[in-house]
């Protein structure tokens, strides 16, 4: 009999989350058992759960949403270098009673921008959010190139925090904190939304302005629903929207293959599961 695998998401709420389809999905497609549960855990709970769940030996890895992706840092035994650069985790591997903090997010922003054919090389990108996902984005863009970022979040102390800890990590890509509303006076390829607005149980909000770069393209990390208010709006200024779907898709993918090994034909794969999901639920 074949061994079935179990793993899962935890954060808080936890209904929003389509990482349990696309592992039910992964399992049937690779013909590999695993059984995948959404967890939602309170900040409070994350020590207990998470060493409960070590000593059980029976988790192969949890994926990490909102809000514990900077939180979980410190519960975990060790970090990659990969997570260590960005200061979030959005993956666990449970491996030989250590719990590794991992980050696929920063591989599937990546995959996500290929995808699109988007150059960021000496180029200027806004970013909105200064959470763990934004930190990701920090991470990404400067390693494609990006000349400049603009952090802009609510609480600006926290953008000049992310600005001086990139900063310190990419010398050749400055990181500055723009205040709300404001739009730099230069050119900008690339605006992510890297908040919760717009997604379900959020305000349904963008931090748009009315100035934004015709032609510029609009990520927005938020997949459901797959159409956002940040979208719309940059589609009616003449933007390129570009949803949260694709780097859901490609972070999973990635987090299979470190606990459960490599896949064949990805980009097939990867379109297969686009397309199961959006009939599902999007």
């Amino acid at each position: 009999m074949d061994k079935t695998y179990l793993a899962g998401v935890i954060g808080y709420p936890i209904k929003h989350s389509l990482s349990p389809l696309l592992f039910e999905f992964l399992s049937k497609k690779l013909k590999t058992p695993v059984v995948y549960l959404p967890l939602a855990i309170k900040t409070n709970e994350l020590k207990t759960k998470l060493k409960n769940a070590k000593d059980l030996c029976v988790f192969s890895g949890v994926n990490v949403t909102i809000p514990h992706k900077e939180k979980v840092i410190k519960h975990v035994d060790r970090l990659t270098p990969t997570a260590k650069s960005v200061g979030a985790v959005n993956l666990i591997h449970f491996k030989n009673q250590t719990l590794i903090g991992d980050n696929s997010d920063v591989y599937g922003i990546k995959e996500t921008l290929k995808e699109h054919k988007i150059s960021l090389r000496g180029k200027s990108v806004i970013l909105y959010g200064a959470g763990g996902a934004a930190k990701a984005v920090c991470t990404a863009v400067a390693q494609l190139g990006a000349k400049k970022v603009w952090i802009q979040n609510r609480t600006t102390v926290k953008s000049t925090k992310l600005c001086r800890f990139f900063s310190r990590q990419f010398t050749k890509t400055q990181f500055s904190s723009l205040s709300l509303n404001k739009e730099p006076k230069e050119k900008i390829a690339l605006y992510v939304n890297a908040t919760p607005l717009g997604m379900q149980g959020f305000p349904k909000k963008s931090p748009l302005t009315s100035l934004a770069c015709k032609n510029a393209f609009a990520f927005d990390l938020v997949y459901r629903p797959e159409s956002t208010v940040f979208l719309r709006d940059a589609k009616k200024q003449g933007l390129q929207p570009i949803g949260g779907l694709d780097m859901l898709i490609w972070q999973a993918i990635a987090s299979w293959e470190l606990w459960f090994g490599k896949v064949s034909q990805r980009q097939k794969l990867k379109k297969a599961l686009s397309n199961y999901i959006r009939k599902k639920v999007l």
